[in-house]
């Protein structure tokens, strides 16, 4: 049992981090890392804010010795990536001070704007009809263009929720996973990873919290990233104690059906392959 993505109070997870570290020896976890969102050049209410970025090292750092010997624990951050260089400094400022990294794509930034992706519907309705003039496919391609930018320049240690942009797709609303210009994208951006040394996140937080009902990435996607030797991690984007390891069964399930037997995890504070 092992998680390396989660949230606390800090940002937009519900309650303390060791309520979260109490609830990972009582699953009898290995080890878990703590991955708050990473401020970013807007005011939100769901991110670190930079003054609290020192506390936040702190906690961490003081749970790990009071609980040492009991769970390995693990400092992290969930980055945004965006295009413009400037938006990246805190990124590269800080990434040296953490034991691994989380990057993943929220927003566009333009027009001066910031975009949220897996917001309320009304928010991507505006950014698909802003941005795209409610162009899907541009939309879509534009996402996953930033995903291959954000694998190749900041070089992350795990890429979280691949097919994010899918969250307010329920019913195919907007577009669907079987068209072939969306395989193609999503596709591609796999070959990019295996070029890679990042980890992919199969993330079960979207069914938890009920707002998908499929794993990020998609179970069908599951053989491609196999077939292409591409390394996982399972993680579920926690965000409440008790939901430290929810549908990890399934997630396991589904992977040893396309072929895995095997994730990577930090132990000793080395990535290693465990079996499942």
């Amino acid at each position: 049992m092992y998680n390396f993505h989660t949230h606390n109070e800090l940002c937009d997870g519900e309650g303390p981090a060791e309520a979260y570290v109490l609830s990972a020896i009582e699953k009898d976890f290995k080890a878990l890392g703590f991955s708050s969102h990473a401020p970013i050049p807007v005011e939100l209410d769901w991110t670190l804010k930079k003054e609290k970025v020192d506390e936040y090292f702190s906690i961490i750092k003081n749970l790990k010795e009071k609980y040492k010997g009991k769970i390995e624990l693990y400092l992290g951050l969930e980055f945004d990536y965006f295009e413009k260089k400037e938006f990246q400094d805190f990124y590269f400022n800080n990434k040296e001070k953490l034991d691994y990294n989380i990057c993943s794509v929220h927003f566009f930034y333009e027009k001066n704007n910031f975009y949220i992706i897996d917001g309320k519907l009304e928010n991507y309705i505006d950014a698909l009809k802003i941005l795209f003039n409610d162009n899907v496919i541009s939309f879509v391609k534009k996402y996953y263009e930033l995903i291959r930018k954000m694998i190749i320049e900041f070089k992350p240690d795990i890429i979280a929720h691949l097919d994010l942009i899918k969250k307010n797709n329920k019913k195919n609303t907007f577009f669907s996973e079987k068209e072939l210009w969306y395989r193609k994208e999503i596709l591609s951006t796999l070959d990019v990873i295996k070029k890679s040394s990042s980890l992919l996140e199969i993330n079960t937080g979207g069914l938890a919290r009920g707002s998908i009902e499929d794993f990020y990435p998609s179970e069908w996607l599951f053989k491609e990233c196999y077939y292409r030797e591409i390394p996982i991690i399972i993680n579920s984007d926690c965000h409440n104690p008790s939901k430290l390891d929810a549908y990890f069964l399934e997630a396991k399930n589904a992977l040893k059906k396309a072929g895995y037997s095997f994730q990577k995890v930090l132990i000793n504070n080395k990535w290693v392959e465990v079996s499942f």
